[in-house]
């Protein structure tokens, strides 16, 4: 019994550290957003993934060491003042690619993950993110390996945040055809997860999708109940090929524009289509690969060495002639006047007599 015990306990140490080491290479390094830095780092030991995330505070002229790992105290002491607590945060995290099932076949598995963060032992986030040359995106859409002009959404998340935050209410489902889309919402429900079909009509254009998504740990559903009708569908977005965008590579650029023909926004598709980005600033750029522990801290010497420039002043500079002369002839007779003027005198000089 106690050797079936021990066999057990040793099997699952295995597992868990061999699931926790499985980081795509991509991955690591150090990577910069408007309002942070993201450090994943390579280790040589078998002990759980930590995420190093550090804030610019302060409008970005102070970074805070707020989630490390608590060996980097040893290895470079942290600064104490009223940003920076004397303990940093614990993070920790896994890396999975989202899961291929028979609907959710990406080409390139290398595109789109799941990043499991774990604050303590009972509260976790799921972040669906899509890695593309060097930039980690958060709002994408996955294509469906039977349907083609069917692409799947995720739950939107807030990005790699040092505190839980609430799972989006709603995720919406693109479904293309040669010159327009249809923007298919879905949201969040109690209901058992189905993998079933539903369909839509549209003026002479009907399309089935699927009824249930499952995403970060949540059902989503486009209709009520048993419903097999999509209802209440808005009018398609119509597509236009942007011409100066064309020749970029790996993506293919194109233009939405709404129901009136105006430019609404762009998006933009890896080299099989299998994944969809809307063209908008990545969440995450990759600034230094792997292990540059040395890197990051660099960054934050030079960062909170810098100081802020003075403030312009309150009233430009102008030739205003205070005449000097009168002011003095004015106070020669006040006593209390002439204390006050002393008193300056000894602290240092006057406006005047820097002129």
């Amino acid at each position: 019994m106690k050797k079936n015990c021990f066999f057990v306990l040793i099997t699952i140490f295995f597992l868990i550290n061999g699931f926790s080491q499985n980081i795509p290479d991509e991955f690591y390094g150090i990577w910069e957003s408007k309002d942070r830095y993201v450090f994943i780092e390579e280790k040589e030991t078998e002990n759980e993934n930590q995420i190093v995330i550090y804030l610019k505070t302060y409008y970005g002229w102070y970074v805070d060491r707020t989630v490390e790992p608590k060996e980097y105290d040893e290895k470079v002491k942290r600064s104490r003042n009223s940003s920076t607590p004397k303990n940093a945060e614990q993070i920790y995290f896994e890396i999975q690619p989202i899961n291929q099932t028979d609907s959710i076949m990406i080409a390139d598995d290398s595109l789109a993950f799941e990043i499991n963060l774990r604050y303590s032992k009972n509260e976790t986030r799921k972040i669906p993110v899509a890695l593309i040359n060097q930039h980690i995106y958060l709002d994408f859409y996955i294509q469906d390996s039977n349907d083609k002009s069917f692409y799947r959404g995720n739950a939107v998340s807030n990005g790699l945040k040092i505190s839980q935050w609430k799972n989006p209410d709603n995720i919406s489902c693109l479904y293309f055809f040669e010159d327009s889309y249809f923007d298919i919402r879905y949201w969040l429900t109690d209901m058992d997860f189905e993998k079933a079909k539903v369909s839509l009509d549209f003026d002479d254009k009907r399309f089935s999708v699927d009824k249930h998504i499952f995403s970060s740990g949540n059902n989503y559903s486009c209709v009520s109940g048993k419903s097999k009708k999509i209802r209440n569908v808005q009018p398609p977005f119509y597509i236009q090929k942007n011409q100066s965008n064309e020749s970029i590579e790996p993506y293919i650029y194109f233009n939405i524009a709404e129901n009136d023909k105006n430019l609404k926004k762009s998006f933009f598709f890896n080299n099989d289509k299998s994944v969809i980005v809307f063209d908008k600033e990545p969440y995450l750029t990759k600034i230094a690969d792997k292990n540059d522990f040395e890197s990051l801290m660099q960054i934050v010497k030079s960062s909170n060495s810098r100081r802020k420039p003075p403030s312009a002043p309150l009233f430009s500079e102008s030739d205003l002639d205070w005449h000097w002369d009168l002011i003095d002839y004015i106070e020669r007779n006040d006593k209390m006047i002439q204390e006050v003027r002393q008193r300056q005198k000894d602290f240092g000089p006057r406006a005047k007599d820097l002129e």
